[in-house]
């Protein structure tokens, strides 16, 4: 006869190994679902963080200046960050000018966004202005100049991810801050909308081609320099209007 209790102790035995079977059943779907399933949206890869840091670091910004408020030439700079042509001149110019003539009082920088397309008002002007509310305005288009190869590999369905990646990728800017700015700015009455309305009416108004422009300005005069001026010409321009 069997001892008490033994049928009851074979069935426990028997529901373990049936229950380590099944879990080791599900882990086995698990796995082979994981290994087949699509992947999810392409990790964004910023380019240029450590130049913008270096570059702007320890500089005054507000809003859409770079530099002291009171330097005595202004330049500003006429440009489109969505323009697939434009991101070599603004990585040739900017460096050279901060390096030359902001960083010593002489001039300051001051960006005006310039549509080269036929919508005047495009998402990345909007995104850049958000990241103005906070005063990193020059670390976001510089870093969207150097990373302009991957916004065009990730695409339309990946441009809002972009986006998201720059603001992320500058140091001390509050991301979710700038969501809530870059929310309440667009739109068709929104503050950024209307602030880059008026700077492309007034690129307009002064007969800017559809090229990067600088318009350098001192006590002695305006120069407007178009066809993507060098920094070598925009720093003649800045020694003639002094």
């Amino acid at each position: 006869m069997a001892p008490a209790g033994a049928g009851a102790g074979g069935r426990g035995r028997w529901f373990v190994i049936a229950a380590l079977a099944a879990g080791a059943t599900l882990l086995t779907v698990a796995i082979v679902d994981l290994s087949t399933r699509e992947g999810g949206p392409p990790r964004i890869e910023v380019s240029g963080e450590n130049e913008a840091q270096a570059l702007f670091g320890g500089l005054p910004q507000d809003g859409d200046r770079l530099g002291e408020g009171e330097a005595p030439v202004s330049i500003q700079i006429f440009n489109d960050v969505t323009c697939d042509d434009c991101s070599e001149q603004f990585l040739e110019t900017v460096p050279g000018l901060v390096e030359e003539v902001v960083r010593d009082g002489e001039a300051q920088l001051l960006y005006r966004h310039y549509s080269f397309s036929v919508r005047a008002v495009q998402t990345g002007f909007l995104a850049a202005e958000a990241a103005a509310e906070q005063d990193y305005l020059w670390q976001y288009i510089y870093l969207f100049f150097a990373s302009q190869e991957e916004a065009e590999r990730v695409g339309v369905q990946g441009f809002d991810e972009f986006l998201q990646a720059l603001a992320a990728s500058i140091d001390e800017l509050e991301p979710e801050q700038w969501e809530r700015d870059f929310a309440e700015g667009a739109g068709p009455d929104g503050e950024y909308t209307q602030r880059i309305e008026e700077q492309d009416q007034v690129a307009r108004e002064l007969g800017l081609r559809d090229e990067p422009s600088a318009i350098v300005s001192g006590p002695s005069g305006t120069e407007i320099l178009q066809d993507s001026p060098s920094l070598d010409r925009i720093l003649e321009a800045v020694e003639e209007v002094q």
